[in-house]
């Protein structure tokens, strides 16, 4: 749900210092990951939807 949330919020533009007070990080790099992670996620599935 972590995880969900952090996607979610920053997908719809919420700040990432305030994605991460609302985690709990101590570090913005801790958050930054669900920013790498999701572009990953979104490349894969562009890629994916190409092949058709």
């Amino acid at each position: 749900m972590r995880h969900a949330h952090a996607s979610h919020s920053l997908d719809r533009g919420a700040p990432i210092h305030l994605v991460q007070q609302t985690l709990g990080h101590e570090s913005v790099a801790t958050t930054s990951r669900y920013l790498q992670a999701h572009a990953q996620t979104t490349a894969t599935a562009c890629i994916g939807q190409g092949k058709r």
